[in-house]
């Protein structure tokens, strides 16, 4: 019987700029959605906003620690919309497992979106942090599930006057994975791996 590992994946998804228009009145409403070994999580909606902010933490279970530098997070940002309950795909970002960091050492990483096909019309970047948390507190957090707005952690090192503003006005959202359902692999003609993004 395999033991889960007491590690954490935790993505945070930071801003994007620049984004591509997509809703038909000079703007977009961008989330982002992380898959990680079949956990699939999503951040907020930021209404009508090219260069969202969203400092959200995404918190996903490892499998095995020593195999994730071998192991691929799927970054995908897409833009809602309201009106028909569907997206539009803003860009992807596919970062590997080895640039994972250990926490205390992560950085922010700019990540240029990439093209999902020829025909995508893409532009911009996404800042995310990655890191491999075993603090107690992610876990107690992630266990809640559905996004739970987390305070700064005031004695916190690497934290300025400044950041801690920022970190106030822009809680950090933890959000627990779940397993992917049948619903997301299921589109508009039926199970269809491509038409779950239209």
């Amino acid at each position: 019987m395999a033991i889960a590992s007491k590690e954490k994946l935790v993505v945070e998804v930071v801003a994007a700029h620049n984004l591509m228009p997509k809703d038909g009145e000079g703007s977009s409403s961008p989330f982002v959605e992380v898959e990680f070994e079949n956990q699939r999580l999503k951040t907020q909606v930021k209404y009508k906003d090219l260069n969202p902010i969203w400092n959200q933490k995404l918190v996903f279970h490892i499998k095995d620690v020593a195999d994730l530098s071998y192991r691929t997070i799927e970054v995908n940002v897409f833009n809602e919309r309201r009106s028909s309950n569907s997206r539009n795909f803003l860009g992807k970002v596919r970062v590997s497992g080895s640039s994972v960091a250990k926490q205390g050492e992560e950085v922010v990483q700019l990540h240029t979106l990439d093209k999902r096909s020829l025909f995508s019309h893409i532009r911009g970047e996404i800042s995310l942090k990655l890191y491999v948390s075993t603090r107690e507190e992610v876990k107690e957090v992630g266990g809640f599930g559905n996004g739970e707005v987390v305070s700064s952690t005031p004695g916190s090192s690497n934290t300025s006057k400044k950041n801690r503003k920022i970190q106030q006005k822009n809680p950090v959202i933890l959000q627990q994975p779940q397993q992917m359902s049948q619903e997301f692999w299921w589109g508009h003609c039926g199970p269809c791996w491509r038409c779950r993004w239209d």
